[in-house]
């Protein structure tokens, strides 16, 4: 081979072993990012998944602490949505007041979307959703929910190759049973004003400090108590007038986790009223 061929040979050579590198480094380096972009993807992936998941245990939470302060708040109230001194008798009353509560207190325990990681998912609204309350045995009620949507993850995820829209949604349908003895508290309290209605209480015998509680048995021999109490005694040679608040409770209570206006604590469910009894 000559001189010239040689040099020539020799740098073709050198050429091709420097393209053959470059492309080898070239496959390498997308193999890596195409690698590295999977990886990425499977971790948003990953976290969006589990967002998704403890936005609905979120979601679940949020609807039980919602039942358990609306029964509370209703039997606190003698019945009522809102305070109101009388006893609320109509058991179909009662049911309705505790579902615009449960309503009521969602709105405010999942007002913001869940955020996990970063990852932000939303939680529908209960307005205008599907709420239904029903009582299956007396100190038994069953609650099904469902928001207005989905509890939903919306995220657009981005690599130097690809742009993807990840969505991942889950039902907020939620169908739980509750114990609860406010109708069986209901039931007694109906029945003590059935006697106040009939004079069992004779005004003439109660005085300023008339505190008094008195065992009732309720459905399958659960007991319970009346507790009758005089806010308010006025008494002369021809007239008598008080004022008796009336707590109605469980002899053994289920206590629930709630906000009692001062702190969250766990509570008895109570059921409150007053009565006017005169002679």
């Amino acid at each position: 081979m000559k001189k010239g061929q040689g040099a020539v040979f020799l740098t073709i050579s050198l050429l091709v072993i420097t393209i053959t590198i470059i492309l080898s480094l070239s496959f390498f380096w997308e193999s890596s990012t195409d690698r590295k972009n999977e990886l990425r993807l499977s971790e948003d992936l990953y976290v969006a998944s589990n967002a998704i998941k403890l936005g609905k245990l979120y979601y679940d939470t949020s609807m039980d602490y919602s039942v358990f302060q609306a029964i509370y708040n209703v039997a606190k109230n003698g019945g009522w949505e809102t305070q109101k001194n009388e006893l609320n008798t109509d058991e179909n009353s009662i049911m309705d007041a505790i579902k615009k509560k449960i309503v009521e207190n969602f709105e405010k325990y999942a007002a913001k979307d869940y955020s996990f990681l970063g990852k932000s998912v939303r939680i529908p609204p209960l307005e205008n959703a599907k709420l239904e309350i029903n009582k299956i045995v007396d100190g038994v009620i069953k609650v099904k929910a469902e928001g207005n949507k989905n509890i939903y993850f919306e995220e657009k995820v981005s690599t130097p190759m690809e742009r993807r829209n990840v969505v991942m949604g889950i039902s907020s349908t939620i169908e739980r049973a509750y114990e609860s003895d406010i109708l069986m508290l209901h039931y007694i309290a109906k029945n003590f004003m059935d006697e106040v209605n009939s004079k069992s209480i004779y005004c003439g015998s109660l005085s300023d400090s008339y505190d008094e509680t008195e065992e009732r048995t309720g459905f399958v021999g659960k007991k319970f108590e009346v507790r009758k109490k005089v806010e308010k005694f006025s008494k002369s040679d021809s007239y008598c007038q008080a004022t008796l608040n009336i707590t109605v409770s469980a002899k053994e209570p289920k206590l629930l986790p709630v906000f009692n206006g001062t702190e969250v604590s766990y509570e008895p469910v109570e059921f409150k009223f007053k009565i006017e009894v005169s002679s």
